[in-house]
């Protein structure tokens, strides 16, 4: 929420825990128990959380993080793949998008777009991100030539297209802030990625449930024919919206207002989301997991969103 500062009583104590948790090589790992093992994907979301905080900080704080998002700004360019995209671990020699053998698929340390889009986030939080300005370029190339016919992405670790639309639609959106911050950008690169978030914007619209929401089944990770179709659930709904606002359509649109309705009509009495799919990838295709801090956050963010751009409060 941006109307709460970095340093609230509810939120500095996680920010001192995970400046503790960074491993000596300036990464972060997917669990306190696996610091040897910081992987790419994780710290790309700590950075940008770390990013977040500073952006909302009075000083003191941004001080203190500082130091830890230069170091983990550095580990995720060492980790850059030599075809622009990421990894979870280390870095690859292939990628993986829809189109590829569904064998391929199962591998776990190819290039993808869904980690690719959220290290490419963490880089544009960096401290001195324009520093990074190849190494996000070549990220951002690497989205712009994984997008699938239907105008989504795909994504290894969240089933299916939903999410990895999101994902990229996020980092390209921050990529387009930067770039209008910075003169010397090129108009052809901004031309391409405009091209890429209309795509996007058509094939969600395009698959918008009839009661406002958003739905996909696992199975359309292996048959892209189902992408973007399901019953309605609250976190793909969140996802659709924040994807949609990111690629720059209004808030005011028709879209968007029967979403934000779906939205509230699912929240519980104790304020919560029941949300209960199950397919948060371990290999695409067999093995899935459930996971409930999805439905806790993602609806807020995506009524956060939306009030931050109509300016209601």
């Amino acid at each position: 929420d941006p109307r709460h500062l970095a340093c609230d009583t509810a939120i500095r104590p996680s920010l001192e825990f995970l400046l503790t948790e960074q491993s000596t090589n300036g990464g972060f790992a997917w669990g306190s128990h696996a610091k040897q093992y910081a992987d790419n994907d994780t710290t790309a979301v700590v950075l940008k959380a770390l990013g977040d905080a500073t952006a909302n900080s009075p000083g003191g704080l941004a001080n203190e993080i500082a130091p830890a998002r230069r170091r983990a700004g550095a580990f995720l360019v060492r980790n850059q793949s030599s075809n622009g995209g990421f990894t979870e671990f280390g870095r690859s020699p292939f990628s993986l998008s829809m189109g590829k053998a569904h064998w391929l698929r199962v591998v776990h340390n190819a290039t993808t777009p869904d980690v690719t889009a959220r290290c490419l986030q963490g880089l544009l939080s960096c401290e001195d991100s324009l520093a990074y300005g190849k190494e996000v370029d070549r990220a951002a190339d690497f989205l712009l030539r994984t997008q699938v016919e239907n105008g989504a992405w795909w994504s290894r670790w969240w089933a299916a297209y939903l999410p990895g639309t999101f994902f990229a639609m996020q980092a390209l959106g921050s990529l387009l802030m930067q770039y209008d911050r910075n003169s010397a950008a090129r108009y052809g690169f901004k031309m391409r990625i405009d091209q890429a978030r209309d795509r996007a914007i058509a094939f969600l619209l395009n698959h918008q449930n009839s009661d406002g929401g958003w739905g996909e089944v696992r199975e359309a990770d292996i048959d892209a024919e189902l992408a973007g179709i399901g019953s309605s659930t609250p976190v793909k709904t969140a996802l659709a919206v924040q994807a949609l606002l990111a690629g720059g359509l209004g808030s005011k649109h028709a879209a968007i207002a029967n979403a934000i309705r779906y939205l509230l009509t699912r929240i519980d009495d104790d304020g919560s989301f029941e949300d209960n799919d199950s397919d948060y990838s371990i290999n695409t295709g067999s093995l899935y997991y459930a996971h409930p801090l999805p439905a806790l956050c993602f609806p807020l963010a995506a009524f956060s969103d939306y009030l931050r751009l109509t300016g209601l409060k």
